[in-house]
């Protein structure tokens, strides 16, 4: 009897010690799976990045000036005076542009541990049809990457953007009413183990403008589709901004800008996304230097973004001929 209840309580605990065995092993497995779902994804700078780094979000930046056209100081819109032989002055519209700039942007997106600066270039050219309501624009977008990446090696990305995109007058009076679409292609160049990918997309856009005697306002919204070249569940995204600006002459020569857009992110991504909307404020000033030429700087922020923050100052100047 004494042997038996010996090989009893041994067996017991062989019992307990195979349960607490498995129990652990369980856990530890559970751990290991939650922790590999909470690293991020390999650095591609996509949508789901947040903010702007995405290509998708560079397009809506670069079509801010067609979608939200500043308003330029009342010298570019003086009358000329008349040719010998005129009996009025007449009205200066100038139908084409070309226009340059340069920026800088400093981000931080807490939820991947990256941060870092972004050095941006762009050239643009628009074409008016005369004597059609139909406008034709092209814009060249570079921008390079320098990134600190706290969940592994730091790296590099250099992406140059295409935008195509055409704009016909729907409405002059009493309100000017433009509608147009966009087409974009573009290619990233990364650096360490990070792939390159090229992307491609396309949307459309509409802007309502109303102009009062001390300010002009506008509403404007756009859409665009990006699809990206990566090997990746997330290889696409829709971004819808909408907002409004507001531009005040001041004297002849300079003109203040200010706008307010939201920025929403329905793509159903297949990894967890913290944030995918956000706010975006803006101020530009514009000083006609001489005729139809202008200089302009400005500066905007990226509001209400879980963990991530973006500041960027730019400067440009754009002729008009």
């Amino acid at each position: 009897m004494h042997t038996t209840a010996r090989l009893k309580q041994l067996f017991r605990e062989v019992c307990v010690f195979l349960v607490a065995a498995l129990c652990a092993s369980s856990s530890m497995a559970q751990t290991t799976v939650d922790i590999s779902f909470e690293l991020p994804a390999p650095p591609s700078l996509t949508e789901s990045d947040g903010g702007n780094t995405g290509t998708g979000g560079q397009v809506q930046e670069a079509v801010g000036g067609v979608v939200f056209p500043p308003t330029l100081p009342k010298e570019m819109k003086e009358e000329k005076a008349p040719a010998e032989g005129e009996a009025a002055p007449v009205l200066r519209e100038e139908l084409n542009q070309v226009g340059s700039a340069i920026s800088f942007e400093h981000f931080s997106n807490d939820a991947l541990g990256r941060d870092g600066n972004v050095y941006g270039a762009s050239a643009s050219y628009e074409k008016r049809m005369d004597p059609t309501p139909v406008k034709l624009g092209a814009i060249l977008n570079y921008q390079f990457f320098d990134l600190d990446n706290q969940y592994g090696e730091d790296f590099n990305a250099n992406r140059m953007v295409g935008v195509f995109y055409g704009t016909y007058g729907l409405l002059k009076k009493p309100l000017e009413v433009w509608a147009g679409g966009v087409g974009h292609a573009s290619y990233t160049m990364n650096t360490k183990d990070v792939d390159d990918y090229a992307a491609f997309g396309g949307g459309a856009y509409v802007s309502i403008g109303k102009s009062f005697k001390v300010v002009e306002l506008t509403l404007g919204a756009s859409y665009i589709f990006t699809k990206y070249d990566i090997d990746l569940e997330d290889d696409h995204s829709h971004l819808i901004r909408y907002g409004i600006s507001a531009g005040v002459p001041v004297g002849r020569k300079l003109a203040m800008n200010v706008y307010f857009t939201e920025t929403r992110n329905p793509t159903d991504y297949e990894r967890a996304v913290i944030d995918k909307n956000f706010f975006t404020v803006g101020a530009e000033g514009t000083y006609a230097i001489a005729g139809s030429w202008v200089l302009s700087g400005g500066y905007r922020t990226i509001l209400d973004y879980e963990d991530f923050s973006s500041h960027m100052g730019y400067l440009g100047t754009l002729v008009k001929f």
